[in-house]
This record gives structure tokens, C-alpha cells and sequence, in this order.
């Protein structure tokens, strides 16, 4: 029997587009729920663009990862123009079976302009046994 390299391998993908007018209450931006997978070593990462149409506020966001709790991050817009980009890996060593990402975000306040995610990739690829 031939063992074939994506039978050993596999890269899981969601994404989410012109998410607009995030609000201040934490909303679901995507979640990627994998098939069933085998145990070993995986890659989790994630990236995405986003602004913030205010000066001196901060957009949060956060992300969880088989119901394990959040990680919470902000960062405060420069300016009302500037838009950022980020990207976030891990490895993680995953049990057999379904695996889910997610990722919400939510900006500061009401008195906080505008905030757009323009793009978001999850990702989880198993990179060994």
C-alpha cells in the first residue's frame, strides 16, 4: 500500500471578508472546525488585516482554540486612516479527533470610529507525527 503525503498531511482553511462596523460587544468574525484528524503536531496560525477609523482608541480581538479559554489582544489605531496587518503562528500538539479556531473582536467604545476587518485566514496544518 502507498502512503500518499496528504494522507499523512493536511491544511485546514477558513476565511472571512469585509466584516464591517464591528461593535463594541465581542462578535464572532469565523470559526474553523476541522474534520476528524489524527494526533500530532499542527501548525495554528492566523492572519488578517483590519482599521480602525479613530485615533487614541483600540480595536480588541481574540482567539480560542478547542474551547481552552481566550487570548485577548488590542492594539490602539495611530491614526484614523492607518490600516494594519498581522499574522500569529503556533505549534500545537493536538489528540485525535475535531479541532475548532476561533476568532471574534469587538472595538473600544461607542465613541470608537468605524472598525473593519478586511480579510481573516484560520489556519491548522498538521506539519508531523
Amino acid at each position: 500500500m502507498t502512503i500518499e503525503l496528504f494522507d499523512i498531511l493536511s491544511y485546514d482553511t477558513t476565511k472571512a471578508t469585509g466584516v464591517l462596523d464591528i461593535g463594541e460587544v465581542y462578535q464572532s468574525i469565523a470559526t474553523l472546525v476541522t474534520p476528524s484528524r489524527p494526533a500530532g503536531k499542527y501548525e495554528v496560525s492566523f492572519a488578517f488585516t483590519w482599521a480602525l477609523a479613530s485615533a487614541n482608541k483600540s480595536a480588541y480581538m481574540r482567539w480560542q482554540l478547542n474551547g481552552l479559554g481566550w487570548n485577548e489582544f488590542h492594539k490602539e489605531s495611530n491614526d484614523a486612516t492607518d490600516v494594519y496587518a498581522r499574522y500569529y503562528g503556533f505549534p500545537y500538539d493536538f489528540a485525535a479527533g475535531v479541532n475548532t479556531l476561533e476568532f471574534e473582536a469587538r472595538k473600544e467604545d461607542s465613541q470608537a470610529g468605524q472598525f473593519d476587518i478586511t480579510f481573516l485566514d484560520l489556519i491548522i496544518k498538521r506539519v508531523g507525527a
